[in-house]
């Protein structure tokens, strides 16, 4: 097995507006689409991500300890060519965010482990998906106060956006095995939320369906049925 590669990404930004809409052109074979969204204060909530008009899955949600909100969104499969990602709101009172990171050689029936989420208050933002062989862990993050940077400390870094949001935002993969950890450092303390996810590679194994245990339950009902359980 070979390890998930990175494609392209994008990004869009909205002022005070109900949705934020990126140009986003996926490539190559075995595609996963995810979609980093940010609102930067309570009282507004994510309606939702579609790409090419497909809705995308929600994975995971954080606030950070000042009410700024993180979303995490997948996409299996997604269509090749340009299309737009288009983050929805409930209002237009706030300032939003989307990211688009697209991936190749994903796994189309398990393409992820469980995604997680962390916040807090410090200098260095971080998160640690679980991974097992040839898995990439993604992490998105969010952090005030744009004028303090926020430099990676490990992974590959594919944004670090400070310039176009009230707040700043980044994003990083990092292979490894077990609890990986993904960080970054910023000289203050600032408050931040992250989001992440083990990314599956083609060839990875996968539990069985239902189908598949419900034949294997017959088939192990007609062997004692028959006899054939007690040679």
């Amino acid at each position: 097995m070979a390890l998930p590669l990175f494609d392209i990404d994008s990004k869009a930004f909205a002022n005070f507006a109900a949705n934020a809409t990126a140009s986003h052109a996926c490539t190559g074979s075995d595609r996963y689409l995810f979609a980093l969204a940010g609102i930067d204060r309570s009282g507004t909530s994510f309606m939702g991500v579609t790409y090419n008009g497909v809705a995308m899955t929600q994975l995971v949600t954080r606030t950070d300890p000042n009410t700024v909100q993180l979303a995490l969104y997948g996409l299996v499969a997604p269509a090749t060519g340009a299309h737009n990602l288009v983050l929805s709101v409930s209002s237009t009172s706030a300032q939003i965010f989307v990211y688009g990171a697209s991936y190749t050689g994903v796994h189309q029936t398990t393409p992820l482990g469980t995604a997680i989420s962390g916040a807090g208050t410090s200098t260095g933002p971080t998160l640690s998906p679980t991974l097992s062989t040839d898995e990439l862990a993604v992490v998105g993050v969010e952090q005030q106060e744009r004028p303090d940077a926020m430099v990676i400390q490990n992974g590959t870094q594919r944004e670090n956006d400070a310039a176009n949001w009230a707040s700043k935002f980044a994003w990083a993969e990092r292979a490894g095995s077990g609890a990986t950890q993904i960080n970054w450092l910023s000289t203050n303390s600032h408050e931040w939320a992250t989001v992440g996810v083990a990314l599956k590679p083609v060839g990875a194994a996968a539990g069985p369906t239902l189908v598949q245990l419900e034949r294997g339950i017959r088939g192990i009902g007609r062997g004692l049925w028959t006899g054939g359980g007690s040679r």
